[in-house]
């Protein structure tokens, strides 16, 4: 009566939520490594709240902003990134996540510094 019992299966481990671990019949899927980059979660979620706001679902990107917990300065930030080229647009979306600084900060920011001036006299309160 005690005889050893062997029972072999393939099964993988998989993390849920706050890195619990799940069993899983079967082997793993093949996903690709590595994470989505920020700026293309950001592209992704600025389309997101464009069609919102175009479908009529929400008022305007202040009420996005408040369901979103975040500030409307944020919002409109996320949002000025549709009016990238669409070349930066894909080079964002499709860069691999070992390279996800492709794009410069700089490239995707248009706000003038206010340190430097190109006038012949900085003078003045502005």
């Amino acid at each position: 009566m005690n005889q050893n019992l062997t029972v072999t299966r393939e099964f993988h481990a998989t993390r849920r939520h706050h890195g619990r671990k799940q069993f899983r019949d079967g082997s793993a899927p093949d996903v690709p490594t590595g994470r989505v980059p920020r700026i293309a979660r950001l592209m992704a979620m600025a389309i997101r709240c464009h069609q919102l706001i175009r479908d009529g679902v929400v008022t305007d990107q202040a009420e996005l902003a408040h369901f979103g917990h975040i500030t409307p300065s944020r919002m409109a930030q996320i949002m000025m990134l549709l009016n990238l080229a669409p070349t930066s647009r894909n080079k964002s979306s499709f860069s691999p996540a070992s390279n996800a600084a492709a794009i410069p900060s700089k490239r995707t920011t248009s706000v003038p510094s206010r340190g430097h001036s190109t006038g012949a006299s900085s003078g003045g309160c502005g």
